[in-house]
């Protein structure tokens, strides 16, 4: 199956306008992370998506976290 250009600009179309759905936060939280409660407490969300609390890393957070929408 060939792409051709219409398909091209339509997957671009559809990129943006997904990334442009999720909302974050300056602690790198999105709505995902506030909806369960993983948002606030001192804890931030790293470039890489990893949590810290406090500016460590937080092992039990990030071995329980499943968010499937955080975009990087």
């Amino acid at each position: 199956m060939d792409m051709n250009c219409s398909d091209f600009l339509w997957l671009i179309w559809v990129f943006v306008v997904v990334f442009s759905l999720t909302s974050k936060d300056n602690d790198g939280m999105d709505d995902y992370d506030r909806r369960w409660g993983i948002a606030g407490q001192g804890k931030t969300r790293g470039i890489l998506g990893y949590i810290y609390n406090d500016d460590e890393f937080d092992l039990w957070s990030n071995l329980i976290d499943h968010n499937q929408l955080y975009s990087y």
